[in-house]
């Protein structure tokens, strides 16, 4: 039908009424332009909507719609045959002011001469467009681009600030989550479109690239690791994809949270992915300032004259390390050699005393597998000291930093640790993410290869730290919901004794683990352990009853909750003084633990309200999972209490977050 209506346009009868229109005619075809240029091409669609970006009223809103739309009604064709047409932005009176005022027509005739005159020049569609990293965003407003530090705060106040931009150059920073590199591709693509909204580069008939700039401000860590880099950098130079280059600022800090370089990459400098595209790279100095400021203008000056990309490479140093508490020797102990030697003491110190808390169990875990002869591999971002410094599973020699982090990658390094997992089944494999949330970055490898099977045994086990603390939507969750919507809960397990302790490794059978870690109880004496919990005898126990109960019979309502929440509602009861209410633990979701769920019925037998109790929102959590195994194995309907369904996972805003913590635990408890 479509070769029919282009061979017989006007003959087919069936597209007779239908308005007619030719991409090819005088039009730019995906990007690539036309041979011939309409010659009327005005303003078209931007009419009334494309008025000054703050939609500011009065002299200064008309002074900037003259410096943006004066040129299309210059006298510039010395015909005069060319249709200059009225142009609706330069109206005053679409700015709330008068044409017959003295002051706006002193104005008006003062910019016509100006911008409308026999010279007409287009200089506010030039774009800069920056594309950074989650850290330092603020600063880089402040400082680079000179954004007042009062409308800052009160932006991030929830205040509407009103201000009047003079400037003639656009900037637009793009907004980045804590997923490194996240979005250096969307910078790509915001560049490209800008281009077609202001119809100049592929466009425009006109030089590629020309009126914008994509600035890229990335780690080495992060530029190294993440394999979208290379697959955005690919793009750089393809016909329909192409912005002109860009230019690429590399801070090399030469640290990756404790990742040293050497471990963090194969090349040697962190901007060599520069040499795959042809693109140069130029490596800096960073406290040298002049050297880097001669080194931005050649970067610039190479971008404008070739048009390709090209990469600065920052060669620096974090004086105070790699952590959010500014302690440096955290990070690089070599470079602050006072390195207090206490941690072995103090580990010995809890065995000793019979306090075990999280990190001291899992050592306690990882030391007696390799006990029964079985090899164990811990992978991941930071996993030697682990993200919240609870780990420090490794001896680190202060002199030559060797230590065995994994790049900064999820996708490849999670490929990379399945591989590993399936290969022998006498290994316990483990990966970690720096936070839950980052796990989606190996998205692709969970659900086809971890999820899928393929036929084949697979014991990976994966550690994912979450809870909700007011952190955000990056630093949260480990979205426990998508994992339960990838198992039917019908598998059987071998039911683990003094013996098999070890029971990831000791079943004839290997399936995929999946570990929700905290953050908050890494060290919390909640969370801590007699030494009597893991002598002979002791197992793992899927489902915690309250012991702080005196008298079960006394028990009307039973919560049920999982993980940091505990601790939460444990701290509201004592609070409210509630002395008929038990907190029930469950620590296995899946497979679901009917038969021992099940004994809540016989120890607390007068209970008569069931309630669960999360605080992830309602489509998220346990709960899709929970709710109708619940009712299927118990006959009973489980109530809900916690955030209700979002679109989001988490606030970071703290008044908020707040607000939600008191709105749940009113309704647990109410």
């Amino acid at each position: 039908m479509f070769t029919f209506h282009l061979k017989f346009p006007y003959k087919c009868h069936f597209f007779k009424n239908i308005p007619k229109r030719f991409y090819w005619q005088g039009r730019d075809i995906f990007g690539c332009s036309a041979t011939e240029k309409p010659s009327d091409t005005l303003l078209e669609n931007e009419g009334i909507s494309s008025l000054n970006e703050d939609n500011e009223k009065g002299i200064n809103s008309l002074i900037n719609a003259y410096r943006r739309y004066g040129h299309l009604q210059a006298a510039i064709d010395p015909l005069n045959l060319g249709c200059r047409g009225r142009i609706p932005e330069l109206n005053p009176n679409l700015y709330g002011l008068e044409k017959d005022e003295n002051e706006v027509v002193s104005t008006i005739e003062r910019l016509n001469k100006i911008y409308s005159g026999n010279i007409g020049i287009q200089f506010m569609h030039l774009k800069f467009f920056w594309g950074g990293a989650h850290r330092g965003r603020l600063a880089l407003q402040n400082v680079l681009f000179q954004y007042p530090t009062g409308q800052l705060f009160r932006k991030h106040s929830d205040f509407y600030y009103k201000t009047i931009n003079d400037n003639n150059v656009h900037v637009s920073t793009l907004p980045n989550p804590s997923h490194l590199e996240a979005t250096i591709a969307t910078l790509y693509g915001k560049a490209r479109a800008r281009a077609q909204t202001l119809r100049i580069g592929d466009y425009g008939g006109q030089v590629v690239g020309e009126g914008i700039l994509a600035v890229h401000h990335h780690g080495d860590g992060a530029f190294t690791g993440q394999g979208i880099v290379w697959e955005a950098l690919s793009m750089s130079q393809v016909p329909n994809f192409r912005i002109g280059g860009s230019i690429h600022l590399i801070v090399n800090n030469q640290l990756a949270f404790t990742a040293d370089k050497n471990i963090g990459r194969s090349s040697i400098h962190c901007g060599n992915v520069a040499l795959a595209i042809d693109c140069p790279l130029i490596c800096v100095n960073a406290e040298n300032i002049l050297e880097v400021i001669k080194a931005a203008k050649i970067a610039l000056k190479y971008r404008q004259i070739f048009r390709k990309e090209i990469f600065v490479e920052l060669i620096c140093y974090r004086r105070y390390g790699h952590n959010e508490l500014d302690e440096p020797r955290f990070t690089q102990p070599s470079i602050h050699p006072t390195l207090q030697k206490s941690l072995v003491n103090s580990r010995l110190e809890k065995i000793q005393n019979g306090n075990i808390d999280w990190s001291t169990a899992e050592s306690l875990a990882i030391g007696s597998a390799l006990l029964q002869g079985f090899d164990v591999r811990l992978s991941g971002q930071d996993v030697g000291r682990g993200t919240f410094s609870q780990r420090h599973a490794m001896l680190v020699c202060q002199q030559t930093d060797k230590i065995a982090n994994s790049p900064l990658s999820e996708a490849a390094v999670v490929g990379f640790e399945y591989g590993f997992a399936i290969e022998n089944p006498k290994r316990l494999v483990i990966w970690e993410a720096q936070f839950g949330d980052f796990y989606n970055g190996a998205q692709v490898q969970i659900d086809t290869l971890i999820a899928s099977k393929w036929f084949l045994q697979n014991g990976l086990v994966l550690l994912l730290p979450h809870g909700f603390d007011g952190a955000g939507p990056d630093h949260s969750s480990a979205h426990i919901e998508r994992f339960l919507s990838l198992t039917d809960s019908s598998e059987s397990q071998l039911v683990p004794d003094g013996d098999n302790i070890n029971m990831r490794i000791i079943t004839p059978y290997r399936k995929p683990l999946v570990i929700i870690t905290p953050k908050l109880l890494l060290r919390h004496s909640f969370s801590s352990s007699p030494i009597e919990d893991f002598v002979e005898g002791t197992s793992f126990q899927p489902v915690l009853f309250d012991k702080t109960i005196k008298e079960n019979k006394n028990i009307k309502k039973v919560i049920i909750c999982s993980g940091k929440h505990s601790l939460t509602l444990f701290n509201e009861r004592s609070k409210r003084e509630i002395c008929d209410t038990a907190i029930v633990r469950l620590e296995e979701i899946c497979p679901f633990p009917v038969v021992d769920l099940a004994k809540i019925f016989d120890i607390y037998s007068n209970a008569k309200s069931f309630i669960w109790s999360q605080e992830e929102p309602r489509n998220a959590g346990c709960w899709p999972f929970i709710q109708n195994r619940f009712k299927n194995a118990f006959g009973i309907e489980l109530k809900y209490a916690g955030r209700a369904e979002q679109a989001w996972i988490a606030t970071s805003i703290a008044e908020v977050h707040e607000k939600e913590v008191l709105d749940i635990l009113e309704e647990t408890f109410s």
